[in-house]
């Protein structure tokens, strides 16, 4: 399965951080990105610039896998859970 096959999601998705709408980081995703070295910076540049590459859904989210890249070159695999009619984004996960 190719990227292109999570177009739309991937363009919602790289809109929302564009525009700066919310991130919602729990205290355990929070804690994990200090210890990765990590920042809201860097989950919103890989959220605008990456492509989602598996889609789903939890409840009555979009529950998405996206990977990018992150300022400094490096690449990370960011779940996502969206709320496309709040435009909320949750981040559920960082690999």
């Amino acid at each position: 399965m190719g990227v292109e096959q999570f177009q739309i999601e991937t363009d919602c998705i790289n809109q929302l951080a564009v525009d700066g709408y919310g991130l919602t980081v729990n205290c355990k995703m929070a804690a994990l990105l200090r210890r990765r070295g990590l920042s809201l910076v860097d989950l919103r540049h890989a959220l605008a610039s990456g492509n989602v590459v598996h889609s789903d859904m939890l409840e009555d989210r979009g529950l998405w896998i996206v990977s990018g890249d992150l300022i400094d070159g490096g690449n990370i695999t960011v779940t996502v859970a969206v709320r496309s009619a709040e435009q909320e984004v949750e981040i559920m996960a960082v690999v």
